[in-house]
């Protein structure tokens, strides 16, 4: 027999687009669904049907070539015969039979995908009654765009009527392979230039799922899974929108595009929105009775701003689309024309289609409709196709399931309804007071979300609590601190005494005492004496420069400190009244004075906190009794500490954490574990610490809960009921992690300095499936509001600036009203004069359920291991030197994990910036936690177009070891070989010389759990970390560990013999270590 030959014809080019996603997106078939509703004649619709395909080539057309062919061709079949089967499935509710479509068109692709040949399309016919009929009609997806479906339901009821087709048959048809070559001859005609330049000028990077909140992270994976919701407008909305349309000049599908964009505009807070727009493709009137893929995906970009008004903004879409309509057929797969190879799965990962479906016919009897259709012009994450019927107007979401989860997208479906009410309401409105939070979302975000109150009783001093334990439990251990302990009757006492001396000295209600002391007894006795003097403390802590402590009491006008002696140095030079704090000051050599003493009230202040200030100097957050009593009473609510558990202190206390961890045992019968000074560095000591004193409750910061969790020691703390992490954001990973390691609870806790530390909490559970940690809910007598720049809530699901609000707020700046009423503001959701809003400065979102998402800073705010920086304060040291002319200074992680500090330096007038001379300056005014890691000298700082500093643009610094003024020196014995080459992999260095100062390198606090960690590893030595900061360099670091080492010359032996193995092949290593004969190796 003689084969058949057949003629081969190229893929247009939006069919190669299509090709290039077979791999990676999930629909295979095309499909519409058409109801017959009177007496149908079944074999004559077959007819017409089959007539229908015989016009056109394009339903005859099979694509040839294996998957993944580079070059795929379509054939057209002479002799096709229509597969036509008939079912009965009696009556179906409207659900019904959209399961029905579904379910079909998923059968008849899994029947079309494992033939070998076809058929390229199917029709099916259900009889539900004996007067209704549905037709379901699939095709590939590569030959049917939403035009082909109205017009092959056009052409079938004009051949169903015997007297329309003559007429039918009259129309001259486009062959789509006629299309497919003209189409690729534009592409290298004449006005082909002028095209590729009008593209170039919209090659703009599109939207992002990044850029919503709400999306979950991308999982890597090419593979779409589409899943879609629909929002069906009533026949007023619809009406409305033609009206609204007709007042405003444009035609309905560009008002529905318009309402699109602003929708993306106020969710993602981008300022110009490109999105991916599906246009028709059909030019000329020949092309308008076309069947196959005509139309394609093309860039719409719309900048928009809160006062264009709405005329403006379809003004300039409508300008837009007149252009792209000029130019669309040359807009291939990206402004530079076909790319076949390209296998990217979403070129614009959001959408916009407007489909006009036909209007019903009736023909020889029944009446048609179009009930449903589908096809697919390109990938997408997330997409709204407006259909419009003569039932009105309906917009369908379709969505990536893998990037955004169901809720999500209702959310944002009932969001795009109430943004399209209010822009029917007044088409004059400005964009800006467009609102698409509805007046039901409103009350969850206002109200329901922010239902906390809670009654606590009588509002109580801190220290009012503790006394009562201590008249309650006075033989119980209160402070447990290096093996001794003391009880709370004795601590009560101490603590009144050294009160009694500070009132003689004229401290009370509103007066600030200073203090500064180590981990000690004497600290919590010294704490405890300023609350029950009436008085509110101000923490100084002995790491910072005397100048930065100099800086405090003075701006807090402090009327006393105590000290420890060691550390009175620090405070030469300054007016207020020292009390030494020690053992000899706290006993019973100070008497009680006469008198009672003047009860402070829960609105006095209890504590002063100074943080980072962008100013240039820190900043003292004042809070009261009331805001951290509530704080304290929640707790307790929550977790329940009772005479049997054990907290450990060790965040130093001028950290606000360390409120809780001193005064929450203390309050409730508890014992309080002081870890000692430095100690809360050491993740060995903390987890031996906890397993001898068998503490229940500690705090991390999630930095440094992962090094604790990488020690050996931490499984075995077996004591612990719970983790309290807060500071900085906890991963889903390290939640994990967490679980693996220890059985107990972890919670993720967020609040600032300013409202009483703690203001929301999240309760973490092993194996959830959120890829992300929430910071949770308001915790009690608390509001949060996540608020726009008009103080307007934000959107479920978009993200706005949080505000606090209730009890926890504190009382502003010390002595800074400026500052006070700039972050603090009257609140416009109370009804009681004088509440107040904390304007945090911190970026997050409400998911649906409503538990908020912590998304960042929106100012130049950072964290740092936990510890709030502001980077203006350090820039304000750099630029007080001479030498540097400009700066910026940001926080980079060039590797997972490493956040560190960065500045980035111009010379000023010439001068060249010395780093040992600015390290000195930085020493002298910053904590150590606030010195830039690394320092980069530039000629000058990158601009943004606008002249901003370009932060983007700044390079990543250099291996730092030429900033170094010391000779280089190599290692001079294997023990400082080993060292160099932990110290080079940990700091990322390929050159270390043994006395380079391994901060001066750029290492940080985390960096030296890091080499403790490898210190174990290789040479199964504990060595606290506070060694590494006394002995900064290598040969002082060998140094140290051949004095701690348990048996003299094992540190030379074992660094020796890590020498050898890393000189032999990892075979001969790996045999001679099998055999375990270490004298192979010739020590």
């Amino acid at each position: 027999m003689q084969k058949e030959a057949l003629e081969c014809f190229e893929l247009s080019p939006q069919q190669e687009r299509l090709w290039s996603l077979s791999e990676t997106w999930p629909r295979g078939r095309a499909h519409c669904c058409i109801l017959l509703e009177g007496p149908l004649n079944a074999d004559a619709l077959r007819g017409a049907l089959e007539r229908v395909i015989g016009r056109h080539e394009i339903f005859r057309s099979e694509i040839i070539g294996g998957q993944g062919a580079a070059v795929p061709a379509q054939v057209i079949r002479p002799d096709f015969r229509l597969d036509f089967e008939i079912v009965d499935s009696g009556p179906l509710s409207e659900d019904a039979q959209k399961a029905w479509i579904e379910s079909t068109v998923h059968e008849d692709l899994r029947a079309w995908g494992s033939s070998s040949r076809g058929p390229s399309i199917s029709a099916i016919l259900n009889r539900i009654s004996s007067d209704s009929h549905l037709l379901l009609i699939c095709l590939p997806f590569m030959c049917a765009d939403h035009i082909t479906f109205n017009n092959l339901f056009d052409e079938l009821c004009s051949y169903y009527d015997p007297d329309s087709r003559d007429a039918a048959d009259s129309v001259e048809s486009l062959q789509y392979a006629d299309y497919s070559c003209w189409s690729r001859q534009l592409l290298t005609g004449e006005n082909a230039e002028k095209a590729r330049a009008f593209w170039d000028r919209l090659d703009k990077p599109p939207l992002e799922l990044s850029a919503f909140a709400f999306a979950v992270p991308d999982p890597g994976s090419s593979k779409h899974s589409i899943e879609s919701l629909v929002v069906r407008l009533d026949g007023e909305q619809s009406a409305r929108i033609e009206q609204a349309a007709q007042a405003l000049c444009v035609s309905e599908d560009m008002f529905m595009l318009v309402c699109w964009l602003t929708l993306l505009w106020k969710v993602t807070s981008q300022q110009e929105i490109v999105i991916g727009h599906v246009a028709d493709g059909r030019v000329y009137k020949e092309m308008e009775a076309g069947m196959g893929v005509y139309a394609r995906t093309v860039p719409l970009a719309l900048s928009l701003a809160e006062d264009f008004t709405i005329d403006e903004a379809m003004g300039m879409v409508a300008k837009s689309l007149r252009d792209i309509s000029i130019w669309q057929n040359y807009y291939i797969n990206g402004p530079g024309g076909p790319q076949p190879g390209n296998r990217s799965t979403s070129r614009f990962p959001v959408l916009f289609e407007f489909e006009r479906w036909p209007r019903r016919q009736f023909q020889s009897g029944v009446h048609f409709s179009m009930l449903d259709q589908s096809s697919t012009v390109d990938s997408f994450e997330l997409k709204l196709t407006c259909v419009q019927n003569e039932e009105g107007i309906r917009a369908g979401f379709e969505y990536d399931s893998k990037r955004l989860k169901r809720p999500s997208v209702l959310r944002l479906a009932d969001q795009f309804r109430t943004l399209l009410s209010n822009l029917l309401s007044n088409t004059e409105e400005r964009m800006g007071a467009l609102d698409i939070v509805s007046d039901q979302e409103r009350n969850l975000l206002l109200a329901e979300f922010n239902n906390t109150d809670r009654d606590y009783g009588e509002a109580v001093c801190l220290h009012t609590l503790f006394e009562r334990q201590a008249r309650a439990n006075p033989n119980h251990s209160a402070v447990i601190y290096e093996q001794e302990e003391m009880t709370y009757a004795d601590l009560d006492s101490r603590a009144d005494r050294m009160a009694h001396h500070l009132q003689s000295l004229g401290m009370g209600p509103e007066d600030l005492v200073a203090i500064c002391a180590e981990r000690s007894f004497e600290l919590v006795i010294g704490l405890l004496a300023i609350l029950k003097a009436g008085a509110a403390y101000l923490p100084l802590d002995p790491s910072y420069p005397q100048e930065r402590i100099s800086y405090m009491l003075e701006k807090s006008g402090a009327g006393a400190v105590l000290a420890q002696p060691h550390l009175t140095w620090m405070l030469a030079g300054h007016e207020s009244k020292v009390v030494l704090l020690d053992a000899e000051s706290t006993s019973a050599r100070l008497r009680p004075s006469p008198g009672p003493r003047p009860p402070a009230c829960p609105d006095n202040l209890a504590y002063v906190i100074f943080t980072s200030g962008s100013t240039g100097r820190p900043k003292g957050a004042m809070n009261t009794h009331r805001g951290i009593v509530n704080r304290l009473l929640w707790m307790q609510e929550a977790y329940g500490l009772n005479e049997k558990d054990r907290v450990l202190q060790k965040t130093p206390y001028s950290f606000d954490v360390s409120v809780w961890e001193f005064f929450w045992p203390l309050i409730t019968g508890s014992a309080m574990v002081l870890a000692r000074p430095g100690g809360h560095r050491d993740p060995a000591y903390l987890a031996r610490l906890i397993r001898e004193q068998k503490v229940t409750t500690i705090h991390f910061v999630p930095s440094m809960l992962e090094f604790f969790l990488r020690d050996p020691g931490a499984s075995e703390c077996g004591s612990l009921k719970r983790v309290i992490c807060s500071g900085e954001a906890l991963t889903a990973r390290m939640k994990e992690e967490f679980f693996e390691r220890l059985d107990c609870e972890l919670e993720n806790l967020y609040g600032p300095t300013e409202a009483a530390v703690d203001v929301t909490r999240w309760a973490c559970r092993k194996g959830s499936d959120r890829k992300t940690v929430p910071i949770g809910s308001p915790i009690a007598n608390i509001k949060i509001y996540l608020l726009k720049s008009d103080l307007k809530p934000a959107a479920i699901g978009v993200p706005g600036e949080l505000y606090i609000g209730g009890v926890g707020v504190g009382r502003g700046y010390v002595n800074a009203p400026a500052l006070t009423a700039e972050r603090f503001i009257p609140s416009p959701f109370e009804d009681q004069p004088g509440e107040r809003l904390y304007k945090t400065g911190d970026l997050a979102f409400y998911d649906p359920d409503g538990k908020i998402e912590f998304l960042g800073r929106i100012d130049h705010q950072v964290k740092i291991r936990g510890l709030r920086v502001e980077l203006g304060e350090i820039e304000s040291v750099f630029r007080s030197h001479p030498s540097v002319g400009d700066v910026v200074v940001v926080q980079r992680e060039d590797e997972p994990g490493d956040k560190r500090l960065v500045a980035y330096l111009t010379p000023s007038r010439g001068q060249v910036p010395v780093v040992a001379d600015l390290r000195a300056l930085l020493k002298e005014k910053l904590p150590e936690y606030m010195t830039p890691s690394a320092f980069v000298v530039l000629n000058e700082l990158p601009l943004t177009p606008s002249g901003k500093i370009d932060r983007q643009s700044l390079p990543p610094p250099d291996q730092p070891r030429g900033d170094l003024e010391e000779l280089f020196v190599a290692p001079r014995n294997p023990l400082e070989e080993v060292l160099s080459d932990i110290w080079a992999e940990v700091l990322g260095l390929d050159l270390i010389s043994v006395h380079d100062n391994f901060f001066e390198l750029g290492g940080h606090s985390l960096m030296v759990m890091r080499i403790v960690v490898r210190i174990r590893e290789t040479f199964q030595m504990e060595l606290p970390p506070s060694v590494l900061f006394e002995a900064t360099t290598v040969a002082e670091l060998a140094e140290a560990m051949i004095k701690h080492e348990p048996k003299k010359g094992q540190m030379m032996k074992i660094a020796t013999l890590v020498k050898k193995i890393e000189a032999m092949s990892e075979e001969d290593a790996s045999a001679a270590l099998a055999r375990g004969r270490v004298e192979e190796f010739n020590l």
